[in-house]
């Protein structure tokens, strides 16, 4: 095991933005698989034509990587809800240029076997996303932070209160719900 590995995402932020290669090079080890495996699915098929969500996910965190200095991170969970809403992003940017490309109009038969929905588009309606990701992008930082630790990558009481510092799974578990009440009340202005 090396230093990297035991060293907490923030401490290889910070030692990344000063210049540090072998840092950088662990950030981008350490979060490629666990944003791969947050944006399995939420690529709309007609958006895959142009790009894979691999692809996607390769750009935003190279790109996150290449301009470090404007981010502030307070703590282990805020770098990976960054780069998840930054994942977000450029999802909608793909979908918005399926829908402004022309239908095609050949289709080969492996292509009929498959649905033209994600398993993320099938559990939640296009209106309800768009609702989810507005309210979500008005939340607080640490709000925010909570909000997707817990729902979009499932983290329990413990994983929550280590990403953000909480004092323990009790204090992560309350903070984690008042941040889904004020998500679900911004959800409610649109």
């Amino acid at each position: 095991m090396s230093h990297h590995d035991l060293c907490s995402s923030i401490t290889l932020f910070y030692q990344a933005r000063e210049g540090d290669q072998a840092s950088l090079d662990h950030l981008y080890r350490r979060y490629l698989p666990r944003l791969s495996r947050w944006a399995t699915g939420r690529l709309p098929a007609k958006a895959r034509d142009l790009q894979e969500t691999g692809d996607l996910v390769q750009e935003a965190l190279l790109a996150f990587l290449g301009r470090m200095e404007g981010f502030e991170p307070r703590h282990d969970g805020s770098l990976m809800a960054y780069l998840c809403l930054a994942i977000m992003n450029r999802i909608r940017d793909a979908y918005r240029g399926a829908n402004r490309r022309p239908a095609r109009t050949d289709v080969d038969s492996d292509e009929l076997a498959h649905s033209d929905q994600s398993p993320y588009e099938l559990c939640v309606d296009a209106e309800t996303r768009r609702r989810y990701a507005a309210a979500l992008e008005r939340l607080n930082e640490d709000d925010r932070t909570a909000v997707v630790l817990k729902v979009e990558l499932a983290y329990g009481p413990t994983e929550i209160a280590q990403a953000m510092n909480k004092s323990s799974p009790d204090a992560a578990r309350m903070f984690t719900q008042r941040a889904i009440s004020k998500l679900a009340k911004e959800m409610g202005r649109d």
